[in-house]
């Protein structure tokens, strides 16, 4: 499964005055490939990040990492 303890990605959401700052990763397990996304949202607009910074990163040639986890838990 994608997205437990041991999947090497991460996200970090800060909220400040009335935005939201956000930042996520995703590394290939030997660290050598990295995917990563910065938002910057007012918090009306926030309410799907998770979602929306996800879809971008995997875009974004994430899918592929996350590919190679999945194949690698076999």
């Amino acid at each position: 499964m994608l997205g437990g303890c041991s999947t090497p990605i991460s996200a970090l959401a800060e909220i400040e005055k009335d935005e939201l700052f956000f930042k996520g990763n995703i590394l290939s397990p030997d660290g050598k490939q990295k995917i990563e996304i910065e938002k910057v949202l007012p918090m009306e607009m926030a309410a799907n990040i998770g979602y929306t910074a996800a879809k971008e990163l995997l875009e974004k040639g994430g899918q592929e990492i996350a590919n190679s986890l999945r194949n690698a838990a076999k």
